[in-house]
Parts: C-alpha cells; sequence; structure tokens
C-alpha cells in the first residue's frame, strides 16, 4: 500500500526542527515514507508496507528487475545512532519471514535482499540516510 497524500506531504514538506516534538509512531512513519520515496526514484516498486509474513512484521517490500528488496527501517532523532537499534532478536526474525515471503512472492530466495535503512533525523539538517545490507543466513541442512 502507497503512503497517502496526505502523509507524503507532511514528509516532504516537514521542517528539520519538527522533529522532537513528533510521536514515536509519527517519527517512524516519516522515515519509511523517505526511504520510500527514495528507493521509487532508484526504479523500485512498492510490493507491501508493513507487511505481515508469518506473524513478522516487514517494513517495506520492494521489487526491481524481478528482485526482491526486504527494508527494515530504523529512524531515530541525532544524536541517537539508528543503524545501532536493530538487535540480534529483531535480525533473526526478518530471517525467518524470508522464506514464507519467497513462497508468497513465488521468488527464490537468492532473488531477495535484506537491507536496513537508517534515517536520522536533525535540527536544522536535512535527514541522513544509509543502506547497510544484512547477510542472510546461510540456510541449515
Amino acid at each position: 500500500m502507497t503512503p497517502s497524500p496526505k502523509r507524503r506531504a507532511e514528509a516532504r514538506d516537514a521542517q528539520p526542527g519538527e522533529f522532537s516534538g513528533q510521536t514515536p509512531h509519527w517519527i517512524g512513519h516519516f522515515g519509511e515514507d523517505l526511504i520510500l520515496e527514495t528507493l521509487e526514484k532508484k526504479g523500485f516498486r512498492l510490493l507491501g508496507r508493513n507487511l505481515r509474513v508469518s506473524g513478522i512484521e516487514l517494513d517495506l517490500v520492494l521489487l526491481r528487475e524481478g528482485h526482491v528488496l526486504v527494508v527494515e527501517v530504523k529512524t531515530r532523532i541525532w544524536p541517537a545512532v539508528p543503524e545501532e537499534c536493530l538487535r540480534d532478536w529483531q535480525r533473526g526474525r526478518l530471517h525467518r519471514a524470508l522464506p514464507p515471503l519467497s513462497r508468497k512472492l513465488n521468488r527464490p530466495l537468492d532473488r531477495m535482499d535484506l537491507v536496513l535503512a537508517a534515517v536520522r533525523l536533525r535540527s536544522g539538517h536535512e535527514p541522513e540516510i544509509c543502506f547497510f545490507r544484512i547477510p542472510l543466513e546461510p540456510r541449515r541442512p
């Protein structure tokens, strides 16, 4: 599902100094909107947002040229470091969601990537966005 036009406008028009008074829920959606816009500009098409697979929520699932990108978005206000906020147990849940997602989308696992998108918001500055590939766990025999 694509974000509503209102949410897109909020994300696009928000001033950097406005983040400190926002709720964590708003900040999370703001970060997801930024990442979604960034990846759509790179040619990705949204397949699902906050998609539940086997009881596990996936922030963004996108497709480009037959390749599926599963994105976990972490958004924090400076000085927090969002890329340090992905815990081992969260990484494990994301990995467990990939095989059922692969079956649901009829795509092989070798055509899927798992990425952490880190968004850091700082008053008076443009949002900082970094992408980190999360290595896939080897399949167990």
